[in-house]
């Protein structure tokens, strides 16, 4: 039903990967989706990771303002050696803090430097510098918001799941280098119907969003993804998965062990196209869209 619709989908459908190293040398990577929406190099991605990315620049300053700190107590003439050891020893420090980071938006060439972000749709958007139309076969066709979305309709979603990104740090020179067999990353698909419609209020209630709600789960990896149906339009982009109770618990015995087995049900959220195509509008950035 969807080999068609994946055709297109491939030819926009991309890898994020962000490999950090941390304060006590642990070094970490995270792979999630975006989508190209235009000849221009406009992206398309969900904001939660855009969030974990630019996480790096809140360790940065937290860094810098530890060492700041630190070398105000050893310029202090009115404290004694061992007063500024205690001092400097009290100075809060994280395991978090992010000491490297190195960010691969799908080609080598290309680099993010400003996001714009929609934090309440789980949505961002940003254009890719040094952006090479040759690398994308084709844009996206997002689904007219103002069609009605049918209950019932088969959409597919497409991303990054099932690869694990290992990465090693060379300290002498500040850079990363992903192990042999990381790239290219595969896609994976999975289906499922359009089950329902989940609106999301701001906290001072001003403004509510819209998210499709699919009776598949998406992946770890499939995150700024897009959901889209046989004819490969976009309804939505990736942002979570919802694990619902079933409201049963069977009980299962392992060895002399009874243990019991609460039952969910998982379900994927998508950011609904209509907010998608706001935030591209509101940034001048075009798309397409299929006529009404």
């Amino acid at each position: 039903m969807f080999s068609k619709a994946l055709e297109l989908a491939t030819k926009f459908t991309f890898p994020v990967i962000f490999t950090r190293r941390f304060r006590r040398g642990q070094i970490s990577s995270s792979l999630g989706t975006f989508v190209v929406v235009n000849p221009d190099g406009w992206i398309l991605t969900a904001d939660h990771i855009v969030a974990d990315i630019l996480k790096f620049s809140d360790s940065q300053l937290a860094i810098a303002d530890h060492e700041q700190q630190k070398l105000d107590i050893e310029a202090n003439p009115g404290l004694k050696d061992h007063e500024k050891r205690r001092k400097i020893q009290k100075l809060p420090v994280s395991d978090e803090w992010i000491t490297h980071q190195a960010t691969l938006w799908g080609d080598p060439a290309w680099t993010v430097s400003q996001f714009f972000r929609d934090p309440l749709a789980d949505v961002a958007i940003a254009k890719i510098n040094g952006f090479n139309p040759a690398v994308v076969g084709g844009y996206p066709v997002f689904r007219n918001p103002s069609e009605d979305f049918k209950v019932g309709t088969s959409l597919c979603r497409l991303g990054h799941p099932f690869h694990d990104i290992k990465a090693s740090f060379d300290s002498a020179s500040g850079q990363f280098s992903l192990d042999p067999g990381t790239l290219p990353v595969p896609r994976f698909p999975n289906d499922g119907i359009l089950t329902r419609f989940v609106a999301k209020n701001a906290a001072d209630s001003s403004r509510q969003v819209l998210f499709i709600e699919t009776s598949s789960a998406g992946l770890r990896g499939q995150s700024g993804g897009p959901i889209f149906d046989s004819e490969g339009r976009i309804y939505a982009v990736q942002s979570q998965t919802i694990s619902l109770t079933l409201g049963f618990a069977p009980s299962v015995k392992q060895g002399s062990r009874e243990i019991v087995e609460h039952q969910f049900m998982h379900l994927g959220w998508g950011t609904h196209v209509r907010h998608c195509m706001d935030i591209l509008r509101a940034h001048g950035a075009t798309f397409l869209m299929d006529p009404p």
